[in-house]
């Protein structure tokens, strides 16, 4: 699980926002046309699952499964508020590619190996294709991401069920939904579900899985602070195969984006 730690935010997104510029993006039809597209899960790490159909069901860990990049994504959980908090509403904008559901406002922020809890660690609460965290970005070994979720019913409930697909153009990779972000006993007052520690406007927070194991810890909060937006990226849910990949880790000893 993801608990994302946000100690210099506001310096992060200056810098994510100067480099991603808008996040305006079109989704095209088509074949993947940066990078040859994996056919199946990837078998690249010793974490990846034979294939989808020997994949573990989702499970439940309990807490402290994961930490965001420092200063990059998002801040820790805080203790429960007298009031709701946030719940996430993604807006649908129409039909997105070959019938998947375009969502703007898209909040899309990173973790890492260093940063996981277990710190050091590609463990996940809810593995589906992977045992842990992992992918190559294209729809059959799409990358983990990690989404907010509510305990406030005694039932841990996630945003989006685990093995849910979504496509992030600016990323040009396909992810799906295998961690969850924040931990302890009220997630729901935290990132990524509670949508207030997000920038306005924001309808879903997303925390992309960026690898690192063979890099650096100031390698990857480097490329956690390039991948982080401001807000108002496009992403297509259940999307289509096909649309354009760079397949590959976002981070092993460099840095690998659009």
């Amino acid at each position: 699980m993801r608990l994302a730690g946000l100690g210099v935010l506001a310096a992060a997104l200056s810098a994510a926002a100067a480099v991603l510029g808008s996040g305006t993006v079109t989704t095209v039809t088509g074949e993947d046309d940066t990078a040859p597209r994996r056919e199946g899960p990837s078998s690249g790490g010793p974490g990846d699952a034979p294939g989808a159909s020997t994949a573990p069901g989702p499970v439940t860990l309990g807490e402290g499964r994961a930490t965001a990049p420092r200063g990059t994504s998002a801040r820790p959980s805080r203790s429960a508020s007298p009031g709701p908090s946030r719940t996430p509403s993604a807006r649908p904008r129409g039909d997105g590619p070959a019938g998947g559901t375009r969502l703007e406002g898209v909040y899309v922020t990173a973790y890492s190996w260093f940063d996981n809890t277990p710190r050091g660690s590609s463990t996940v609460s809810h593995p589906v294709l992977h045992r842990t965290a992992g992918g190559t970005g294209t729809y059959a070994d799409p990358v983990t991401v990690a989404v907010g979720h509510d305990r406030s019913t005694g039932r841990d409930v996630l945003d989006h069920p685990a093995g849910t697909r979504f496509y992030l153009p600016h990323l040009r990779r396909y992810v799906i939904v295998e961690d969850t972000c924040g931990d302890g006993p009220a997630p729901q007052d935290g990132p990524c579900h509670d949508l207030s520690q997000a920038p306005p406007g924001t309808t879903l927070w997303l925390d992309v899985w960026i690898g690192g194991a063979e890099g650096t810890e100031t390698g990857a909060q480097a490329c956690a602070a390039r991948l982080t937006g401001d807000g108002g990226r496009t992403a297509v849910l259940d999307p289509p195969p096909g649309l354009p990949v760079l397949a590959g880790p976002v981070y092993s000893t460099r840095c690998a984006l659009p």
